[in-house]
């Protein structure tokens, strides 16, 4: 049959194909969401099924997620052990932060005592350290002495 119709009523193709745009596609319409209709959409309306990327592809692309698990779980492990660390460093440096400044603390009591004792004319000074710790004694009368 040249041009024409077919028995079922539909447009035969013509011996020749025009130049220029085709009037009949024997390939099904492609999709509106895909740009390449080869690749497959997966749909009814084509009935495509979508392509499986080559082997190596597929292979390279599980050894990534691979890695990138393998890198999530290795900067976890650091980031806690990280973590462990500095609190370990800000609560040595917080002790030894508080042990300066009590001792400044301890010798300044330990001389303001001392010397009001001294302007007492308190007698018996004693004075001992132990571990962490000064202890001063001596004895003052103020009955002697009578403040207007």
């Amino acid at each position: 049959m040249k041009g024409g119709t077919t028995p079922t009523g539909s447009p035969a193709a013509p011996a020749k194909w025009p130049r220029g745009r085709r009037r009949w596609s024997p390939r099904p319409t492609p999709c509106a969401g895909r740009a390449n209709w080869r690749d497959g959409c997966g749909c009814r309306r084509t009935g495509s099924r979508p392509r499986r990327p080559p082997r190596q592809a597929r292979l390279q692309r599980a050894a990534d997620d691979d890695a990138r698990a393998r890198l999530a779980e290795e900067r976890e492990r650091v980031r806690a052990d990280l973590e462990a660390r500095n609190r370990e460093r800000v609560a040595r440096l917080g002790q030894d932060g508080l042990r300066a400044v009590n001792g400044v603390l301890a010798t300044a009591y330990q001389r303001a005592l001392l010397d009001f004792a001294r302007q007492h004319g308190a007698t018996g000074i004693r004075q001992e350290e132990s571990d962490g710790g000064i202890d001063i004694e001596f004895e003052i009368d103020f009955d002697d002495k009578t403040e207007n």
